[in-house]
């Protein structure tokens, strides 16, 4: 049964592989797609800017993927899912609208929302005694007599 677990983590790594794998996909054929609908049926024109946001965001989807998998065991390993996600979100739903790419803000917004609130916990703390601080007795301050 030696390294039974480590055989776990290896098989749930690799399914999460699959999953962004998938996700990634889905989101890059959707705005294909959606931008060749709107090309051919729609008569909307197919410009450079297109071309510059379609490279744009299938290169930050890639750098996220190759950031997750290096980061996978890592504290970041959450935030780079969630900036996937708004990116994929993004690249689906520009197609609709040119101010879908707004919601890029949200990734500024989330991490003031998070620095607030780490920042909330350690101003909380002060002032409070720790239990882990081994308290050491004041000194006493000697007083000289003068003659």
């Amino acid at each position: 049964m030696a390294g039974h677990s480590k055989k776990k983590s290896q098989i749930k790594q690799n399914s999460q592989k699959f999953l962004i794998k998938i996700a990634i996909l889905v989101a890059t054929v959707l705005h294909l797609i959606f931008k060749t609908y709107s090309v051919f049926f729609n008569g909307s024109e197919f410009t450079k800017g297109d071309i510059i946001g379609f490279l744009s965001l299938s290169l930050i989807n890639f750098a996220l993927y190759k950031l997750i998998l290096v980061f996978s065991e890592s504290f970041f390993y959450a935030y780079l899912n969630d900036l996937l996600i708004i990116n994929l979100i993004v690249e689906v739903t520009v197609n609709f609208h040119w101010k879908c790419w707004f919601i890029y803000l949200v990734v500024p917004g989330y991490f003031l929302f998070i620095g607030l609130l780490k920042l909330y916990d350690y101003v909380k703390t002060i002032g409070k005694v720790d239990e882990n601080e081994v308290l050491r007795p004041a000194p006493t301050i000697k007083k000289y007599k003068s003659n």
